[in-house]
């Protein structure tokens, strides 16, 4: 069991960042949770919708002892947006369990003190695999790459309060088939995907087990 809490503020900022990256598509159901990766050091919540890919940090109030992954329903996360105040502390208890048959429940609860407590069903090892998503930087350093603007104008509308952030952006790959990261200054980051014209290219760079073919398919610019 892992169990945390943090600021309100910083509640109301990961559902502010990640609802414009949450996928529509009711079929694609990895992609239709908040990922919520509880580590010792800081709180990372990640969306995507397979063309973006986006991750909000922060750190604890208090701290879990323990490490913990769960993906949760987005409108369930949303829908408790308005009844958190900046000021208050809300806490979140990630239970995951397994029956005599191996199978695995995971139950979330999030619940501010004397205000309300609720519980939502949680998934388990549905979101697509981070890591495998994750660009690597090439031997012969970057190059150019053709991003669609709807991908970069879905990660300017996941910004706070305040003036518009700093917007970075690193191309890796010459043959742009790498994501593009993208980072802000308070704790945002994210990856924008090439535009992919072959549906099962996009598949496999959504896949964990398999890697993306050449670069059929791909807008690229060139050096």
């Amino acid at each position: 069991m892992a169990y945390f809490v943090i600021t309100g503020a910083k509640f109301r900022s990961i559902c502010s960042r990640l609802k414009p990256i949450v996928s529509k598509d009711r079929d694609q159901a990895s992609l239709q949770q908040i990922l919520l990766d509880v580590r010792p050091d800081k709180l990372r919540c990640y969306a995507t919708n397979g063309y973006v890919l986006g991750c909000q940090e922060c750190t604890y109030e208090q701290a879990p002892v323990e490490a913990e992954q769960a993906g949760v329903a987005p409108d369930n996360l949303f829908a408790l947006k308005p009844l958190v105040g900046k000021g208050d502390h809300v806490h979140v208890e990630i239970e995951t369990a397994a029956d005599e048959n191996g199978e695995i429940t995971v139950a979330v609860k999030f619940w501010v003190e004397r205000r309300f407590a609720v519980s939502f069903p949680g998934a388990h090892g549905f979101f697509p695999d981070i890591d495998a998503l994750r660009p690597t930087v090439p031997d012969d350093g970057g190059s150019f790459l053709t991003v669609s603007r709807d991908v970069l104008l879905s990660l300017a509308k996941a910004k706070g309060d305040g003036n518009d952030p700093i917007i970075h952006l690193h191309l890796l790959s010459k043959e742009g088939a790498s994501p593009v990261p993208v980072a802000m200054d308070d704790g945002f980051w994210g990856i924008a995907m090439p535009i992919v014209t072959d549906p099962e290219i996009r598949r496999y760079m959504l896949s964990p087990a398999e890697k993306a073919p050449p670069s059929r398919g791909l807008e690229a610019g060139q050096p």
